[in-house]
């Protein structure tokens, strides 16, 4: 199930203990919001349950659930394992099918990120996405740099990458490569201002719709996920890396040094459907 723009969800009345309940939250407290593409319960590609410690890794960075079995799963690893916060953890109105977060804290801790050293995502396709749930505390922005760089994929000794910044001088950015990271396919330092809200639940995805980079922002107010951006850049033309060389590498949460969140994050997925406007996912699957 995919909740669109400014809907009430669906069951809320009557089950009783208002918007702080989390009885709405039913089926889909099996934290899996973000494991599947559509209503027809295709599975995204990559898919992590980053707020949880029950995992084969112990950090939230196995591949879990996702359609990329065997040599095609991209397991990550924290880079810091003495500075991984504080996990199952729950704040706020948790939304439906996010039962656990990661509480990042720290400086240290928001500057930590999860990481695949060989191999990475694959943007070869005429569409792909990345999403994730977090609930951002303090201010947008790290506390030493002011920047948040959430995510990062290159290749070791090659000069392009593809990256986004929630927050880059106090505006989004965006920086992607052709498939052999030798040049540059799109970029944009300064594309939009508006920034995640505070203290509150969060969904961002972004990537490639046919020719154009774009993002999506949401904000979850206890009942209802309401879209914040839905922006598009055209100019994205060409094929990204497959992420099937050992040369390759990402991180999430912070891409490079001091551009981290306080906060909580939870669940993260990595897909190539068009699934653009299709509304936050829940994990329930009718």
């Amino acid at each position: 199930m995919w909740y669109p723009k400014q809907k009430p969800l669906l069951g809320l009345t009557g089950l009783g203990g208002g918007s702080d309940s989390l009885g709405f939250v039913g089926a889909a407290k099996n934290n899996d919001a973000g494991k599947y593409t559509s209503d027809t319960g295709s599975l995204c590609q990559h898919f992590y349950q980053l707020g949880v410690n029950t995992d084969t890794s112990g950090y939230g960075g196995t591949d879990v659930g996702s359609s990329a079995g065997g040599a095609y799963a991209r397991d990550l690893v924290l880079n810091d394992t003495s500075n991984a916060g504080t996990p199952m953890s729950t704040v706020g109105n948790m939304p439906p099918g996010i039962a656990y977060a990661r509480h990042l804290s720290t400086t240290a801790e928001a500057n930590n990120f999860w990481k695949s050293d060989d191999k990475a995502f694959g943007f070869s396709g005429n569409y792909w996405f990345i999403q994730f749930f977090f609930y951002p505390t303090g201010s947008i922005g790290n506390q030493s740099s002011g920047w948040w760089q959430p995510f990062k994929q290159g290749y070791t000794g090659r000069t392009y990458v593809n990256e986004y910044w929630v927050d880059y001088n106090n505006n989004s950015r965006f920086d992607v490569s052709a498939s052999d990271y030798n040049s540059r396919a799109e970029e944009n330092t300064a594309w939009f201002s508006d920034m995640p809200a505070i203290d509150t639940w969060n969904f961002i995805r972004f990537g490639k719709d046919s020719s154009s980079f774009r993002t999506e922002y949401w904000t979850w107010d206890g009942s209802t996920w309401t879209e914040n951006v839905d922006q598009s850049e055209s100019g994205y033309n060409v094929a990204g890396p497959e992420g099937i060389s050992d040369s390759e590498y990402l991180y999430f949460w912070t891409g490079d040094s001091n551009r981290g969140q306080t906060g909580y994050v939870a669940n993260m997925s990595q897909g190539s459907d068009n699934i653009w406007g299709e509304g936050v996912p829940t994990g329930v699957v009718p």
